[in-house]
C-alpha cells in the first residue's frame, strides 16, 4: 500500500483502512500469534534446552521487527484516519444537503390529509422531518464547527469544505421557512380532521348507543330488569363521560370558527348536528330509562299477576275438585275450610285489586305495552270473577249440602224422636192398673208434646220438597226420609190414640176394680158383721143388734146400683172386645155372687138374731118362771100354824101361792106353747128350748106337787083356822101386795120396767084371781054375818089394791114409754154417733182416687143423714111432748137426753159439712198433689231421660236435638208448674190450714223444677259449651291446620337456586307474617273464647287448656320458625346477592382485565388517543363500580352470625357439662339408694329367714321395677341440689346446630349459608366443592358451589362409635296403646301392646325386654316427649293405673303401669324431661342404636 495514498473519497479511504486492518494484510501481524510464539519461547527458555539463546535471540528480533512494522502501520493508519475524517465530513455535508433538499421537497407539499390518521401521519411525518431538521440543525452546527476544525487541520481541503457549507446554509434557511408554513397547514388540517373524527366518533357512538337503546329488548324478569337497569346506568355513566367530549368538541368548533378555519362552514353544520345528536341521545336514554322503569313495573305487575293466577289456578283446581261432604261433620269442616278460603280470597282479593290497580296505573301512565296490560288485567279480572263465582257456587253447594245434611240430621233426629215416642206410645203401662190418672195426665202431656212437634214434620216435608227441586237429579232419596217420617208419624198417632183408648179403658177397669174392691171391702165388713157370733149379751143388746141390721139391709139395697153398674161396665167391655172382659166378668160374677150371698146372709143374720131374741125372751121367761118356782119352792114353809090365824094365814098364803101357781101355770102353758111353736119352726136351739120346757114343766109339776102336798097338810089346819085367818090373811095379802105395788122401784131401764110390768101383770092376775077369794070371803062373811065391816075393809083394801095396781100399771107404762123413748133416743144418738164416727174419721184419702171413694161413701152417709132427718125431727117432737107430761126428774132426764141428741145432731150436721168441705178440700189438695206428683214424675222422667240421653250423646248434634226436644217438653212443664203454683196459691188462700202441705209441695215442685231448669240450663250451657267447644275445637283444628299450612309453607320442598328465587321466597315468607299475625289474632280470640269455659273456680277445662297450650306453642313455634327462617332467607338472599355482586364484579373485572391486558397500545397517535380516551372512560366506570366492589368486601350475615353461634355453642357446652354433672350426682345418689335398698332387702331376707316367716311379696319387689330418679328427691331434699342444677327451659322445636368445619380450611373465613330451622348449616368454601354439616339429628344437606341449597337429604344417623349410652331416668314394663296419630286423627292400630320402656332424655324408648334394653335394641319407634304432657287418664275406666301422653303434634298414647306408684313416677319423670333442653348426645346414641328401624328417625 502507498503510504501517501489517502483515497478519493470516504469509501476509498475506508477500503484502504480495511486493507490495512485486514488479517490477510501483509502489514498486519497477528498479535495473538506473537503472544503464542513468545509463550513458546518462554517455555523453551524456561526448559533450558540447547539452543535456548538462539530462541531468545530470534524472539527478541521478532519482537523488534514486530514493533517497527506496527509503528509504521500505525502512522499510515493515522494519515488514513485523517483523510477518512475529511472524506467523511464532506460525505456528511453531502448527506445533510441531500437531507435538506429532501426536507425542502417534503415541506413544499400541499397535502394536509383527508382524515385524522392521514393528518396525524403527515404531522408525524412532519414531526419526523422536523425532528430530522432538528437533528440536521445539530449536525449542521456540529459539522460547521467540525468543518472549521477540519479546515484548520486540513488546510488542503478547506475550500471544498467552505463551499459545501455555504450551499448547505442557503438550503437550510429555505427549509426553515417551508417548515413553518407546512406546520401551520398541517395544524389546521389536523384540527379539522380531529374535529371531524371526534364528530364522527361521537355521532357513531351516539348512534350506536341510540341504536342499542332503541334495539334493547325489554327483560322478562326482575333479574334481567335489574341487569338491564344497571347496564343502562352504565350507559348513563358513559354518556356523562362523553359529555366532556361533546363539550370539548364544541369548544374546538368554536375555536375553529374564531380562527376562521377554512372548514368553518362545515364545522358549524357539524356543531348544530352534534347538538341535535346530544339532545337525541339524552332523549333516547331518558326514554329507555322510562321504558325500563315501566318494564320493571310491568315485570313486577306480571309476576304479581302470575302469582295471583297461580294462586287462582290452584284454588280453582281445589274448588273444582272440592267435595261437598257426605255428613254433617264433613260439611261443617268443609264449610269452615271454605270460610278460611273465603278469608284467603278476601286477603288475596286485596292483592289482586292491587295488581289490577297497578295495571290500571300503568295504563294511565301510557305504558309502552298497554295492550298486554289491558289484556292481562282483563284476563285476571275474568279469572278472579270466575273464581269468585266458582267460590260462590261451591259455597252455595256447601250450604245446600249443609242444608241437605241438616235436613237428613233433623229427619234422623225427628225419626229417632218418633221411634222413641212410638216406643212410649206402644208401652203397656196401661196394663199395670196403678196411678192411671197420672198416666192419663202424662199421656195427655205426651199427646200435647206430639202435637207440638207436628210442625217439625210439616217443616221437614216442605224442606224435602224444596230440596228435591234444588238438589241434582242424581240424589233420589231426598223425599224418602220425609215419606218415612210421615208413615212413622201416622203410626205414632195411631199408637197414641190406641194408648189413650187403652188408658181410658184401663181407668175404667181401675174404676171397676176399685168399685169391686170397695164392694168387696164393704161386703167384707158386712160379711164380718153378718158372720159375727155376737148375738147380744141380753135381750136388749140383741134387740139393738136387730135394729142395727136394718141400716145394713138398707145399705145392701142401696149398693144394688153399684153392683148393676159393674154388670153394665162388663157389658161395655164385652162390646169393645176388651182383653180383660173375661177377668172383669169373673170379678163381676164374684161381686154379684157375694152380693147375693150377702143379701141372703143379711136375712139369715136377721132371722138368726130374731131367733136368738125369741130364744132369749123365751129362756128369760122360762128362767123367770123357774126363778119364781124356785123362790116358791124355797119359800115353802113347813109350819102349819099354831092357831087358826096362823093356820088360816098359812092356808091363805098357800092359797095365794096356789093362785100364783095357777097364774104361772098359764104362763108356763104359754111358754110351752111358744117353745113348741119354736121347735116346730125348727129353731136352731130347739133342744135347749125343749130342755127349758121340760125343766120349767118339771119345776112347775114339782111346785104343784109341793103345793098339793102343802095344801093337804094345811088343809087340816085350814079347816081349823080358815075362818079365823081368812080375813086377816086377805088383809095381809092385800097389804103385802099393796106394799109391793106401792114400791118406788119402777125399773131403772127398759128391762127393769119390763120385769116390773111382768110382775104387775102377775100381780094383776093375782088380784083378779083373789077377787074370787074376796067374793068367797064376802059370801062367807055374809054367811057368818057380823063381819061386814071387816069385809068392807077388806073390799076397800082390795079396791085400793086394785087402784094401786092400776096406778102402778100406768106408772110402769109411762115409765116404759119413757124408757122406750130413751132407748129410741139412745138408738138415735148411737146412729148419730155412728154417722158422726163415720164423718169424724181422720182419713181424707191417701190419693185423689181414694178421696173420690171417700166422697162416694160420704155421699151415702149424707143421704142416710138426709133421710134420717125426718125420723130425728119426729123423735125429737115426741120427746118434747113426753117431757111436758113427766115429772121434773123425768122431764130433765128426757130433756137432757134430747139436748144430747140435738147436740149430737148439730155436731153431725156440722161434721157432715166439715167432712164435705174437708173431702172437697182434700180432693183439691190431693188433685193438686197428684198433679204435683205427676209433674214431678214428669220432671223426674225428663231428668232420667236427660241422663240417658247424655249417656247416649255422641256428638253436639245429638245434644242439640236433645236440647230442642227438652226445651219443648220443658216449656210445657213450665206452663204446668206455673199453673200449679197459681193453683197452690189459690188453695192456700182458700184453705189456709193446708198452707204448710201446699208450701211443701210447691217447694218440692219448685226444687225439682229448679233442678230440671238447672239441668236444662246445664244442657243449654253444655250445648252452648259443646257448640262453643265444638266450634272452639273446630277452630282449634282450623287454627292447627292453618298453623300446619303456614309451617308447610315455611318448609318448601324446593330450595331456590338463584337470587330471584330467594327473593321471591323471602317475599313469600314475609307475606306469611301477615298470616301469622292473623293467626295470632285468631289465637287471641280463641283465648278469649276459652275464658268463657271457666268453671266456678276460674279454671279452664283440661282439654281446652291443652288445646290452648298447643295453639300457643304452635304460635310461638311459628314465630320462632318464621324469625329463624327469615334470618335464614335474609342470609340466603344476602349470600346470593353477594354471589351475584361478586359474580358481576368478577365478570366485569375479568372482562376489563382482558381489555387491560391487551398488548395493543396503538399504531398511531389517533389509536393511542382512542385507547387513552377509552381508558379514561374505563376509569370513570371503575370509580362508579368502586362502591359495588367495596360492598362485596362486606361481611355476609352468616359471617356476622358466626360469633354468636360460637357463644351459643359455648353456652350449650357449658349447659351440657352442668347437665352431666347433675346426671353424675343423680347417678351417685341412685347408686346410694340402690345400695341402701339392697342392704335393707338383704337384712329383711335374713330376718325372715331366721324367723322362718313367709310373707307376701311387697310392691317394691314386683317383677316390674322402676328406678326412681334422684332428681325427684334431690330437687327438694338432697343437699346436692342447687338452683344451678335446674337448667333453663328452651323454647320448643329449638335444635342445636353443630357445624363440622373442615380442618384443612379452619384458618380461612368461610362463606356460609344457614339452613332451615332443624336442618343443617351449609358451609361454602372456595377450597371445598362440597361441605356437609349436621345438627346431630341425622338430617344432612349437601351443597355445591355451583348449586346452592339444592335439596335436603336424610341419613341414617350418627356413626360415632365413641358416644356412650345415656342413663335411663325411668324404666320398666308398660302396656302401650296408640290412640291418636299426628293431627289428632284416630290411629289405625289402637290395640294394647306390652313393652319394656325407658325414659332417656327427651326420648321414650321401647324394647322387647330388659335384655334388649341392656343391648339397647329398640323394638318400636321411640317417642319424642319434648314439650309433651303426661297426665293420669281419669276418664279411662277400662283399666287401672293408666296415664295419657299427649305430644305436640297432636299424637296421643295411653300407658298402663304396674301400680299407682309406678304410674305417678312415670308421669312425673315424663313431665320433668319434657321441660328440659335437648341432649344431643342422647339423640345421637339412640339414633345410632335405632337405625335399623327407620331412616326417618324422630320426625319433625
Amino acid at each position: 500500500t502507498a503510504a501517501n495514498d489517502t483515497g478519493r473519497d470516504f469509501e476509498h479511504c475506508q477500503s484502504l483502512i480495511d486493507k490495512l486492518e485486514c488479517k490477510d494484510s501483509p502489514v498486519l501481524v497477528d498479535n495473538s500469534r506473537i503472544k503464542v510464539i513468545n509463550k513458546l519461547a518462554d517455555k523453551l527458555v524456561a526448559s533450558k534446552q540447547p539452543m535456548v539463546s538462539d530462541v531468545d535471540k530470534h524472539r527478541k528480533e521478532l519482537n523488534h521487527n514486530y514493533k517497527d512494522v506496527e509503528k509504521e502501520r500505525q502512522a499510515y493508519r493515522g494519515v488514513l484516519d485523517g483523510a477518512l475524517n475529511v472524506h467523511k465530513y464532506t460525505m456528511e455535508l453531502d448527506d445533510i444537503k441531500d437531507d435538506i433538499d429532501e426536507k425542502i421537497s417534503a415541506m413544499s407539499s400541499e397535502e394536509v390529509g383527508k382524515s385524522v390518521n392521514s393528518c396525524e401521519k403527515l404531522l408525524r411525518k412532519f414531526e419526523e422531518i422536523h425532528q430530522d431538521v432538528g437533528e440536521l440543525d445539530k449536525r449542521l452546527k456540529s459539522k460547521n464547527s467540525e468543518g472549521h476544525k477540519l479546515m484548520k487541520s486540513h488546510k488542503k481541503m478547506s475550500g471544498i469544505i467552505a463551499e459545501r457549507l455555504e450551499i448547505i446554509m442557503k438550503n437550510w434557511n429555505r427549509l426553515g421557512k417551508l417548515i413553518q408554513e407546512r406546520k401551520h397547514r398541517l395544524d389546521l388540517g389536523l384540527q379539522y380532521q380531529s374535529f371531524n373524527r371526534d364528530y364522527g366518533k361521537l355521532v357513531g357512538w351516539s348512534e350506536g348507543i341510540i341504536a342499542e337503546m332503541q334495539g334493547t329488548e325489554m327483560p322478562s324478569n326482575i333479574s334481567l330488569c335489574y341487569l338491564a337497569t344497571d347496564k343502562h346506568k352504565d350507559r348513563q355513566l358513559a354518556i356523562k363521560s362523553k359529555a366532556k367530549e361533546f363539550e370539548a368538541l364544541d369548544k374546538a368548533g368554536i375555536e375553529m370558527n374564531n380562527i376562521r378555519h377554512p372548514a368553518s362552514t362545515d364545522v358549524q353544520g357539524q356543531m348544530h348536528n352534534l347538538k341535535d345528536i346530544q339532545s337525541n341521545l339524552d332523549e333516547e336514554w331518558n326514554k329507555l330509562d322510562s321504558k325500563l322503569g315501566q318494564c320493571l313495573q310491568l315485570v313486577n305487575y306480571l309476576e304479581q299477576v302470575d302469582y295471583c293466577c297461580d294462586w287462582i289456578r290452584v284454588t280453582e283446581m281445589g274448588l273444582k275438585n272440592a267435595k261437598v261432604g257426605n255428613s254433617m261433620d264433613t260439611v261443617t269442616n268443609l264449610m269452615k275450610t271454605h270460610s278460611s278460603l273465603e278469608s284467603s280470597l278476601e286477603h288475596q282479593g286485596l292483592k289482586i285489586s292491587e295488581a289490577v290497580a297497578m295495571g290500571k296505573d300503568l295504563i294511565k301512565k301510557n305504558h309502552y305495552d298497554m295492550s298486554l296490560i289491558k289484556e292481562t288485567n282483563r284476563d285476571l279480572q275474568e279469572r278472579w270473577c270466575n273464581l269468585i263465582n266458582l267460590s260462590q257456587t261451591h259455597d252455595g253447594k256447601l250450604k245446600l249440602s249443609y242444608r241437605y245434611q241438616l235436613y237428613l240430621k233433623n229427619a234422623s233426629d225427628f225419626s229417632s224422636w218418633i221411634r222413641e215416642k212410638t216406643k212410649v206410645a206402644m208401652d203397656e203401662s196401661w196394663k199395670e192398673l196403678t196411678n192411671l190418672m197420672a198416666k192419663i195426665q202424662k199421656h195427655q202431656t205426651f199427646e200435647s208434646e206430639v202435637e207440638a212437634n207436628h210442625n217439625r214434620l210439616h217443616v221437614l216435608t216442605e224442606e224435602s220438597t224444596r230440596l228435591q227441586d234444588l238438589l241434582p237429579v242424581s240424589i233420589q232419596s231426598v223425599t224418602e226420609p220425609a215419606e218415612e217420617l210421615v208413615l212413622n208419624w201416622s203410626i205414632l198417632i195411631e199408637r197414641s190414640n190406641e194408648k189413650r183408648l187403652l188408658l181410658r179403658q184401663a181407668y175404667q177397669v181401675q174404676t171397676f176394680h176399685r168399685t169391686a174392691d170397695d164392694l168387696n171391702k164393704w161386703m167384707d165388713g158386712l160379711e164380718e158383721e153378718f158372720s159375727s157370733e155376737d148375738i147380744g149379751r141380753n135381750i136388749q143388746t140383741t134387740k139393738k143388734l136387730i135394729k142395727k141390721q136394718e141400716p145394713l139391709v138398707k145399705s145392701i139395697n142401696s149398693k144394688r146400683d153399684k153392683v148393676d153398674s159393674l154388670a153394665d161396665t162388663v157389658a161395655v167391655f164385652r162390646d169393645a172386645d176388651h182383653y180383660l172382659t173375661n177377668n172383669l166378668e169373673d170379678i163381676m160374677n164374684g161381686v154379684t155372687e157375694r152380693y147375693s150371698h150377702l143379701y141372703e146372709a143379711s136375712k139369715i143374720r136377721k132371722d138368726h138374731l130374731n131367733s136368738v131374741l125369741q130364744l132369749k125372751e123365751f129362756i128369760n121367761d122360762v128362767e123367770e118362771e123357774e126363778n119364781w118356782i124356785d123362790r116358791k119352792l124355797k119359800g115353802s114353809n113347813s109350819e102349819f100354824g099354831d092357831d087358826l090365824n096362823s093356820a088360816l094365814k098359812l092356808i091363805k098364803i098357800h092359797s095365794g101361792y096356789e093362785q100364783d101357781v095357777k097364774s104361772h101355770e098359764q104362763i108356763v102353758r104359754q111358754l110351752t106353747s111358744r117353745g113348741h111353736s119354736m121347735i116346730s119352726d125348727r129353731h136352731y136351739a130347739k133342744d135347749v128350748i125343749r130342755q127349758a120346757i121340760n125343766d120349767v114343766t118339771n119345776k112347775l109339776d114339782k111346785l104343784r106337787d109341793s103345793l098339793s102336798q102343802r095344801r093337804n097338810q094345811l088343809q087340816l089346819s085350814l079347816d081349823v083356822e080358815q075362818y079365823k085367818a081368812d080375813t086377816s090373811d086377805s088383809l095381809v095379802w092385800i097389804n103385802d101386795t099393796s106394799n109391793q105395788l106401792e114400791s118406788t122401784d119402777l125399773g131403772n131401764d127398759d128391762d127393769g120396767v119390763a120385769r116390773q110390768l111382768k110382775k104387775l101383770d102377775v100381780w094383776k092376775e093375782g088380784i083378779d084371781n083373789y077377787k074370787e077369794t074376796i067374793e068367797n070371803l064376802n059370801e062367807r062373811s055374809e054367811k057368818l054375818g057380823g063381819l061386814q065391816s071387816i069385809q068392807d075393809n077388806l073390799l076397800e083394801n082390795y079396791n085400793k089394791l086394785t087402784v094401786t095396781a092400776a096406778n102402778r100399771g100406768i106408772r110402769l107404762n109411762d115409765r116404759k114409754q119413757m124408757f122406750d123413748y130413751l132407748t129410741e133416743l139412745e138408738d138415735e144418738y148411737n146412729w148419730i154417733g155412728e154417722k158422726q164416727q163415720q164423718l169424724m174419721i181422720g182419713e181424707f184419702g191417701d190419693d185423689y182416687e181414694h178421696v173420690e171413694v171417700l166422697l162416694d161413701e160420704f155421699a151415702e152417709v149424707q143421704r142416710d143423714v138426709a133421710n134420717h132427718e125426718v125420723v130425728y125431727k119426729d123423735t125429737r117432737g115426741r120427746g118434747l111432748q113426753l117431757a111436758e107430761s113427766r115429772n121434773a126428774g123425768d122431764k130433765k132426764l128426757v130433756s137432757d137426753r134430747i139436748a144430747d141428741v140435738d147436740e149430737a145432731w148439730k155436731t153431725l150436721e156440722k161434721s157432715a159439712g166439715g167432712r164435705e168441705n174437708g173431702l172437697l178440700e182434700a180432693k183439691k189438695v190431693h188433685r193438686y198433689g197428684r198433679d204435683v206428683d205427676d209433674t214431678k214424675t214428669w220432671i223426674g222422667e225428663k231428668l232420667d231421660s236427660l241422663g240417658q240421653l247424655r249417656a247416649k250423646d255422641k256428638d253436639i248434634d245429638d245434644i242439640r236435638g236433645n236440647v230442642v226436644d227438652l226445651e219443648r217438653s220443658t216449656a210445657a212443664i213450665g206452663d204446668q208448674v206455673d199453673n200449679l203454683n197459681k193453683e197452690g196459691d189459690q188453695l192456700i188462700e182458700t184453705i189456709p190450714h193446708v198452707e204448710v202441705d201446699i208450701s211443701k209441695l210447691q217447694k218440692s215442685l219448685a226444687k225439682d223444677w229448679k233442678k230440671l231448669q238447672k239441668k236444662v240450663d246445664q244442657e243449654r250451657s253444655r250445648l252452648s259449651l259443646g257448640e262453643g267447644e265444638k266450634d272452639l275445637l273446630g277452630q282449634y283444628d282450623h287454627l292447627m291446620a292453618l298453623a300446619n299450612q303456614i309451617m308447610s309453607a315455611m318448609n318448601p320442598s324446593d330450595i331456590p337456586r338463584d337470587l330471584i328465587g330467594s327473593q321471591h321466597q323471602l317475599a313469600t315468607h314475609l307475606d306469611l307474617y301477615d298470616d301469622i299475625k292473623s293467626l295470632s289474632k285468631e289465637i287471641e280470640l280463641f283465648e278469649k273464647s276459652a275464658e268463657k269455659f271457666k268453671d266456678d273456680e276460674g279454671s279452664v277445662p283440661t282439654e281446652i287448656r291443652n288445646k290452648l297450650n298447643k295453639l300457643q306453642k304452635a304460635r310461638d313455634l311459628l314465630k320462632n320458625t318464621w324469625n329463624q327462617r327469615k334470618e335464614v332467607y335474609d342470609q340466603q338472599v344476602d349470600v346470593y346477592k353477594l354471589f351475584g355482586e361478586m359474580g358481576d364484579a368478577n365478570a366485569w373485572m375479568i372482562n376489563k382485565d382482558n381489555e387491560a391486558k391487551l398488548s395493543e397500545f396503538g399504531n398511531s397517535i389517533d389509536e393511542v388517543d382512542d385507547l387513552m380516551k377509552h381508558h379514561d372512560e374505563f376509569g370513570e366506570v371503575l370509580k362508579g363500580l368502586t362502591a359495588k366492589v367495596e360492598n362485596v368486601k362486606r361481611l355476609s350475615l352468616i359471617e356476622q352470625r358466626q360469633p354468636r353461634e360460637r357463644e351459643e355453642a359455648e353456652m350449650r357446652k357449658k349447659e351440657s357439662m352442668e347437665a352431666e354433672e347433675r346426671e353424675r350426682i343423680r347417678r351417685e345418689e341412685r347408686e346410694k339408694l340402690e345400695a341402701e335398698r339392697k342392704r335393707h332387702s338383704e337384712e329383711d331376707n335374713e330376718r325372715r329367714r331366721k324367723q322362718k316367716i313367709k310373707r307376701p311379696q311387697s310392691d317394691g319387689l314386683r317383677r316390674r321395677t322402676v328406678e326412681i330418679p334422684v332428681a325427684l328427691v334431690t330437687d327438694k331434699e338432697s343437699p346436692l341440689a342447687s338452683p344451678r342444677s335446674k337448667p333453663p327451659v328452651p323454647s320448643p322445636r329449638t335444635k342445636t346446630l353443630n357445624v363440622k368445619p373442615d380442618p384443612t380450611t379452619t384458618s380461612q373465613r368461610p362463606k356460609s349459608v344457614a339452613g332451615y330451622p332443624g336442618d343443617s348449616i351449609v358451609v361454602l368454601q372456595e377450597d371445598s366443592p362440597t361441605e356437609e354439616v349436621s345438627d346431630g339429628s341425622g338430617e344432612r344437606l349437601n351443597y355445591t358451589f355451583q348449586e346452592v341449597l339444592r335439596r335436603r337429604t336424610m341419613s341414617g344417623g350418627s356413626k360415632n362409635p365413641d358416644v356412650q349410652r345415656p342413663l335411663a331416668e325411668c324404666r320398666g314394663w308398660l302396656e302401650k296403646k296408640h290412640v291418636l296419630q299426628t293431627g289428632s286423627k284416630k290411629a289405625s292400630v289402637r290395640s294394647w301392646k306390652s313393652f319394656y320402656a325407658a325414659s332417656i332424655g327427651h326420648l321414650l324408648c321401647f324394647f322387647k325386654g330388659e335384655a334388649e334394653f341392656e343391648e339397647f335394641h329398640c323394638n318400636s319407634h321411640p317417642i319424642r316427649i319434648q314439650s309433651s304432657t303426661a297426665s293420669v287418664a281419669v276418664d279411662y275406666t277400662k283399666r287401672d293405673c293408666v296415664f295419657r301422653l299427649h305430644l305436640v303434634d297432636g299424637s296421643e298414647f295411653l300407658f298402663q303401669a304396674g301400680n299407682k306408684e309406678e304410674m305417678d313416677n312415670w308421669v312425673a319423670i315424663i313431665n320433668k324431661q319434657s321441660a328440659e333442653p335437648v341432649k344431643t348426645s342422647v339423640v345421637e346414641y339412640v339414633k345410632s342404636k335405632t337405625s335399623h328401624i327407620s331412616s326417618t328417625f324422630l320426625p319433625w
